[in-house]
């Protein structure tokens, strides 16, 4: 998939470079896809169809229109290979789980038809065997930047959420896509040397091909991270709204001596008027109280912190952020209980060893999320029928609640026939998306009638 030197004829006459930006892209998007697919339906058919010859780049003179016809090449080439992922997507529907694996199967799928069928046989080479080599070629290279870029937009610092701002998730996903396509381009470079019998390629086509995928992975990145739902553009607008902790309610006589119209000087105040904007003494102990961490036991970290084992049925999670509320996480929790929720049980609240908050609760499981579950296989029948009944109950009581948590499968975990959310992360008082509790069902299976 190298539009700039698999282009049809070029033309003899001068462009500018805005023409040229433009006969690059409309060549990669629209006439060499076409002309591909006719291309193929004639060798089928037997009857030569018409090809699309509207307009093509001239041949580079320098640098600059060089790299500006791989750019337009290359913004032309996602059109073709977005709209044949999305057709590979509904073609498998459901049997695509978000394993490392599936991003293989799905993204060379795409490369393969890209290649095989979209992409206008070379000039004197037989034309299946041209085909053949092209769609191999393709398939190798776009399974090597799904499964790269899915590998390092799971680690944590190119990690993104819906929570990250618009411009750090585009920032982070054109990272995730330059960096994925380094290596595409050297399995395309490869593949298509080997294919079309030229052994292994040399070191400036490796190198040009390298720097073709780094640009389409980082461009094709920054269009997938810009591909935000309504909902999610507002919430960037407006402030996070975490559950705060349920106070007691003060008395009568602390709430009259609040209301009073004159300013109290507080050298006058009296002691339980002051109680009212004060922690309570047995909330801040627990809050302080060091809870003991075995750091041979560790589990693994997420977003916010690091979980360890502590042998004994009990896990406990440090937080990273010195400022994290633990009395608001136990509120998260509490709260989800409330509407049927099944969660670890909190046990105790204070620090970790180095003065950060922690939590210790029930350990579920052994450390692996529902996503290992379903990849390795873990579950059985009996169990994937009691997973989705109770999966889709989970969220739609979310949705009804009118709340939003981290919905993923990672923050979830299937034990003894009973769904737990390991993690909600955070718990904001605006509506869960049933498109996103449908996505991740996907590996779990259709919504029990």
């Amino acid at each position: 998939m190298c539009p700039i030197e698999r282009s049809p004829e070029e033309p003899t006459e001068k462009q500018s470079l805005a023409t040229q930006v433009v006969a690059s892209t409309f060549d990669g998007a629209v006439q060499r896809p076409l002309n591909g697919l006719t291309e193929l339906g004639g060798q089928l058919t037997g009857v030569k169809l018409p090809k699309l010859d509207i307009m093509h780049p001239s041949k580079p003179t320098t640098k600059a229109e060089g790299f500006i016809q791989a750019a337009g090449s290359t913004i032309g080439m996602i059109v073709p290979f977005v709209l044949t992922r999305g057709a590979v997507r509904g073609a498998l529907g459901s049997k695509l789980s978000t394993s490392l694996a599936s991003a293989a199967v799905e993204n060379g799928a795409t490369g393969f038809i890209v290649g095989s069928v979209l992409t206008p046989s070379e000039k004197g080479k037989n034309f299946w065997e041209s085909r053949l080599a092209t769609g191999l070629t393709d398939g190798a290279t776009f399974a090597t930047l799904g499964v790269t870029a899915k590998s390092l937009g799971g680690t944590k610092a190119l990690a993104s959420t819906s929570e990250s701002l618009l411009l750090s998730r585009v920032s982070k996903a054109t990272g995730v896509g330059v960096l994925s396509g380094l290596p595409a381009g050297l399995v395309n470079a490869e593949f298509d040397s080997i294919t079309h019998g030229r052994g292994l390629a040399k070191l400036d086509e490796v190198a040009g091909r390298m720097k073709d995928f780094a640009l389409f992975g980082g461009l094709l990145g920054g269009a997938s991270a810009v591909k935000v739902r309504p909902f999610a553009l507002a919430e960037q607008l407006k402030p996070a709204q975490v559950v705060k902790p349920i106070e007691p309610l003060a008395p009568v006589e602390m709430i009259k001596t609040v209301e009073v119209a004159k300013p109290v000087p507080v050298a006058k105040a009296e002691p339980a008027a002051l109680e009212v904007k004060t922690e309570s003494k047995a909330t801040r102990t627990q809050r302080e109280k060091e809870i003991a961490v075995n750091k041979k036991n560790y589990l693994g970290e997420g977003d916010e912190g690091k979980v360890y084992s502590n042998g004994d049925g009990t896990v406990t999670k440090v937080y990273f952020d010195q400022a994290t509320n633990v009395e608001a996480v136990k509120a998260i929790y509490t709260r989800l209980e409330s509407i049927g929720i099944r969660l670890p049980k909190i046990l105790e609240v204070g620090k970790g060893p180095e003065g950060r908050p922690a939590i210790k609760m029930e350990q579920i499981g052994d450390g692996d999320h529902l996503q290992y579950q379903l990849i390795s296989g873990q579950l059985s029948a009996a169990d994937m029928t009691a997973l989705r009944q109770q999966y889709y109950a989970f969220g739609d009581a979310i949705t009804k609640a009118g709340i939003r948590i981290d919905w993923q499968l990672k923050n979830m975990r299937f034990e003894n026939g009973k769904l737990y959310i390991l993690d909600p992360s955070f718990l904001k008082e605006q509506p869960l998306a049933p498109s996103t509790v449908d996505r991740y069902g996907s590996a779990i299976g259709p919504r029990p009638k």
